[in-house]
């Protein structure tokens, strides 16, 4: 009985994270590069607009990206500085990042200056972030972007979380969520609870009888 007893575990761990979990809509010009210390994975976010996140500390990293009209009808890709923001959950049922209007030279100019934009609730009302940027080559957003991020968070900056500066550590926190890291941990637990997740309630109950058929 010992892996169906781990798998009803599973689902009452998995379901009591669902219940406290909030949602991060994402801004359709929004590219989220980290979560937690955690690079996410673009195929993870393909075509989502929103995350769940449980309460507690969080820390995301993104930029926008954001397609123009240039002179003679042609377009290009305005792409924003890397941007941090460290926040505290507490129950909140929404939450979604507030940008400016950046459809002419001069407010993107501005926004590259001093990049103004607010962490909001359901009601709209401003939720309490610390916000930064990172300056980054593309080779160490690619290659060295979690090494970076812990070294960061251990250096007590504005958006520092000191949770998230060992990358073994934050990665107890974004597996839930992303099966890359999952696999990457090496832990089953992790692994199974992902696509658990992922399943709809009658493939989970059906895998949950399974489980108990073949222990026996």
């Amino acid at each position: 009985m010992k892996l169906y007893r781990v798998l009803v575990l599973l689902f009452f761990v998995t379901s009591s994270i669902t219940s406290a979990a909030t949602t991060l809509k994402l801004h359709q010009d929004i590219e989220l590069l980290a979560v937690d210390g955690q690079k996410v994975s673009s195929s993870l976010l393909k075509d989502a607009d929103s995350l769940e996140l449980d309460n507690g500390q969080h820390q995301l990293l993104f930029r926008v990206v954001k397609i123009i009209s240039a002179s003679g009808g042609e377009k290009r890709t305005y792409s924003s500085p890397l941007l941090l923001a460290a926040f505290n959950m507490r129950n909140q049922d929404v939450i979604t990042i507030q940008l400016p209007v950046l459809d002419t030279p001069k407010a993107r100019e501005r926004f590259d200056l001093d990049a103004h934009y607010q962490l909001v609730d359901n009601h709209n009302n401003p939720i309490s972030a610390r916000l930064d940027r990172l300056e980054l080559s593309n080779n160490e957003l690619t290659h060295q972007l979690k090494p970076i991020l812990a070294q960061y968070n251990a250096a007590n900056k504005n958006a520092s979380v000191t949770a998230f500066t060992s990358p073994k550590q934050s990665a107890k926190t974004w597996p839930e969520n992303n099966a890359d890291n999952a696999q990457d941990s090496i832990d089953p637990f992790l692994i199974l609870k992902y696509w658990f997740r992922q399943a709809d309630k009658d493939t989970q109950d059906r895998f949950m009888k399974w489980a108990k058929e073949k222990d026996k």
